[in-house]
């Protein structure tokens, strides 16, 4: 099983192919909202008070894997990126949020 967090890059498909169980990544925000790059920066420059936490499958495409556990971390207003950078990782560090959505 190939695990990544926020990961900036695409994994390449022979890497996928090599991992018979699959590949899990953990994505700052809610999906499809802020799919792609720098989502934790999208999300507080759009005013969010809260933030997407999700676990997706990985695909050969940017985030468009199935989403396998889904929630919102509450940061507040007027946050600094390096707090919530730390919470999220610290959210996604623990067992799964509160299960798949929906």
């Amino acid at each position: 099983l190939l695990i990544s967090a926020s990961f900036p890059f695409l994994i390449p498909e022979p890497v996928l192919a090599a991992c018979p169980t699959g590949a899990l990544n953990f994505h700052p925000s809610t999906l499809p909202a802020f799919r792609g790059p720098a989502p934790l920066y999208r999300q507080l420059l759009a005013g969010h008070s809260s933030i997407g936490l999700s676990i997706i499958t990985v695909e050969p495409e940017f985030d468009t894997g199935r989403v396998v556990v889904e929630d919102t971390l509450e940061v507040g207003e007027d946050v600094a990126y390096p707090t919530v950078a730390a919470r999220a990782g610290v959210a996604g560090g623990r067992p799964p949020f509160r299960g798949p959505p929906g």
